[in-house]
């Protein structure tokens, strides 16, 4: 008579994936680090994401996915902290092209865009009469930098919509015959 039988160990994979020194342990943790950063960076947890991201370059400095969220997490906080500095020092127009550029990473931007233009609102009527004496006065450059302004102040001002189109074209127009 012979009698056999067979083993199996079932926890061979789980000891792999606590193992640190072992490659498939690395490995795992990374999927797992860049699975979670990938899910905070697409629900806008931008900066919870980079600290991910950040596992797994300390794991792999050379996973380009990574790498490339890592960059692109940098440039757009960069923007944010520009605007920032730029509402510190009552920069405001300044500081809303920032923070717009840095909404897609930065929803909180949005918000930050409402207060300033709230504190702007007082400035909008004078900058609207402005804007109009330099168009009146064919002062067109003058006109669309004051115009500008308060497109990115005011966007759908009226008056933006109204002068900063025939200005420019004014000006284009004036430009080609050489008289600018």
């Amino acid at each position: 008579n012979i009698v056999g039988g067979i083993m199996y160990n079932f926890h061979v994979m789980q000891r792999n994936r606590t193992d640190n020194g072992n490659n498939n342990s690395q490995e795992y943790l990374k999927n797992k680090y860049f699975r979670k950063a990938v899910e905070m960076f697409n629900d806008q947890k931008t900066l919870r994401a980079l600290t991910y991201f950040k596992k797994v370059y300390e794991l792999d400095k050379y996973h380009k996915p990574t790498n490339k969220y890592i960059k692109h997490i940098n440039q757009s906080y960069a923007l944010f902290l520009t605007a920032k500095i730029h509402e510190s020092k009552k920069q405001y127009v300044k500081a809303i092209k920032f923070y717009k550029q840095s909404i897609p990473l930065f929803p909180d931007s949005k918000n930050k865009i409402k207060k300033i233009r709230i504190k702007l609102q007082y400035i909008i009527r004078d900058l609207e009469i402005k804007g109009i004496r330099a168009y009146n006065k064919a002062k067109y450059a003058e006109c669309i930098q004051i115009f500008e302004k308060l497109k990115v102040i005011d966007p759908k001002n009226n008056k933006v919509q109204l002068y900063l189109p025939r200005a420019k074209k004014r000006y284009n127009a004036l430009k080609k015959l050489g008289n600018i």
